[in-house]
């Protein structure tokens, strides 16, 4: 796995991305029906919207592509929600790879915002809602590639949830990951 996922980011072999999709469909329905509770659940658990780890766009112009948004399409498929583009670097960080953990977790702080057009995008979502039971309570599926510290999908989640908050919107996030480092 290892060695896919580093031809795959660094060697630009985007033909694995099919592949990984799907890999990222099946864990989603493995997660969306352990969170359903009983097999036959009145109401079974379901995100209302995926969105992905942004790259710096100095990273994204020399990878030309985002893995995590990638795999999210996967995701947001099998989860049949919306793929939304939502969150984006306040700087560039360094390639995560190369640093311990405590560099891990002090260089991710303050790295992500939403970008200006998110409190249209949620009220779009909540109006779509498949259940009023909870009108104004929004689940959000954040994907990343690999899982090493948490670091950055904690800061990724940090940036969603206070948005939400300031919205007035109770906000529940979920992450998946396509391995574990």
């Amino acid at each position: 796995m290892r060695e896919w996922l580093a031809q795959y980011k660094y060697r630009g072999r985007e033909a694995f991305t099919p592949i990984f999709q799907r890999m990222m469909g099946q864990a989603y329905k493995r997660m969306a029906s352990e969170l359903s509770g009983p097999p036959h659940a009145v109401s079974p658990w379901h995100i209302d919207a995926v969105t992905y780890v942004p790259l710096s766009p100095s990273r994204l112009r020399e990878r030309g592509f985002n893995q995590a948004e990638l795999l999210a399409i996967g995701a947001a498929a099998a989860a049949k929600a919306p793929l939304i583009d939502i969150l984006e670097r306040t700087r560039d960080t360094q390639k995560q790879s190369s640093k311990t953990r405590r560099e891990r977790l002090s260089d991710m702080k303050s790295a992500f915002q939403l970008q200006p057009h998110a409190a249209d995008v949620f009220q779009q979502i909540l109006s779509r809602r498949r259940t009023l039971s909870k009108k104004n309570e929004i689940k959000i599926l954040l994907i990343d590639d690999v899982y090493t510290t948490g670091s950055t999908l904690n800061y990724c989640s940090l940036a969603l949830l206070q948005a939400c908050t300031d919205l007035g919107i109770s906000a529940q996030m979920y992450s998946l990951t396509w391995a574990r480092s």
